[in-house]
């Protein structure tokens, strides 16, 4: 079974990104893999000139370099301590592109916290992770900025794996991703959503269509996702099925995530077009920004 071999962690100094510190730590020692600490330079801003010269008339403003490299160095020991091998970079640019920029070079998995203040707006999700969404090719584990999340966050195996799926065949991303991150003990939920429109009885069918019954529907899906449970079963792992109806996907699977109480949320999604880098909306969107577990979100490449 193939694993992910380097994790890349952003961290800016604050207590929220370093939440996601004890997740990767975890997955890394499960993994076998190595930690690469990152950090965006911040240069001074005008600001910044502004108030340094004012309290110290000509002396000028000084290098924030050397403390942020201290405090990349001061979180790499604390990871050492615990077996990893583990390397930091301090970057420059815009932040989200510098991240993106290192992670297409060195790593496999980006394992951060997201910036916010409420499950559904756009503060929730905060701008780097956000960008790194829609420009990064890699697989990136999102975790919400609580305490409660930093608390309870576990490494693998985890026990049980929500995998949200669909009719496209950029679903295996997500599947060999959700698999590098358990082992023969975590259960793997397929799960599929039929975005049923509300109210569906109310809906006209336009002449000479042919709606198929939902009970044929369900079955449908229900063989397809058995199909897929019966080659991962192969492999020796623990795979159980879910069919759902729903009003919207994305609604859909965080009502199953609430009964199903997953360790993690794994999910493959399409690589963005204009419209989409532009627009949010998206049923990956929303449950990113709303789930209470961790989110691992798989671009499928091609």
């Amino acid at each position: 079974m193939t694993t992910f071999q380097t994790i890349l962690v952003p961290v800016d100094g604050s207590k929220l990104s370093e939440q996601a510190l004890p997740l990767a730590q975890r997955l890394a020692k499960a993994s076998g893999a190595r930690l690469e600490l990152v950090r965006v330079h911040s240069p001074a801003s005008a600001r910044d000139v502004y108030m340094e010269a004012v309290a110290g008339g000509a002396v000028p403003v000084s290098d924030a370099t050397a403390d942020e490299t201290g405090y990349l160095d001061e979180r790499a020991s604390e990871a050492r301590a615990d077996g990893l091998e583990v390397s930091t970079s301090l970057l420059e640019g815009p932040v989200a592109q510098a991240i993106a920029r290192r992670a297409r070079a060195t790593a496999d998995l980006v394992v951060m916290t997201t910036h916010g203040r409420g499950p559904f707006s756009r503060l929730w999700l905060g701008s780097v992770a956000d960008e790194l969404l829609r420009i990064l090719d890699r697989a990136i584990l999102l975790m919400r900025p609580t305490m409660e999340a930093w608390a309870t966050a576990g490494g693998p195996p985890y026990r049980r794996i929500l995998l949200p799926l669909d009719a496209w065949d950029g679903n295996t991303a997500a599947i060999e991703a959700a698999i590098m991150l358990g082992s023969t003990k975590t259960e793997y939920v397929l799960l599929h959503v039929v975005d049923v429109p509300v109210p569906a009885v109310a809906m006209p069918i336009p002449m000479g269509a042919a709606a198929m019954p939902i009970d044929a529907l369900e079955s449908k899906v229900a063989e397809r996702l058995e199909g897929i449970a019966n080659t991962l079963s192969e492999r020796g792992l623990k795979v159980r099925t879910r069919v759902e109806f729903a009003g919207s996907a994305a609604q859909g699977i965080l009502d199953v995530a609430e009964s199903e109480a997953p360790d993690l949320i794994a999910m493959a999604t399409r690589r963005p077009g204009r419209i989409e880098r532009m627009l949010l909306g998206s049923v990956t969107d929303k449950v990113v920004r709303a789930a209470k577990e961790p989110v691992l979100v798989v671009p499928a490449r091609g």
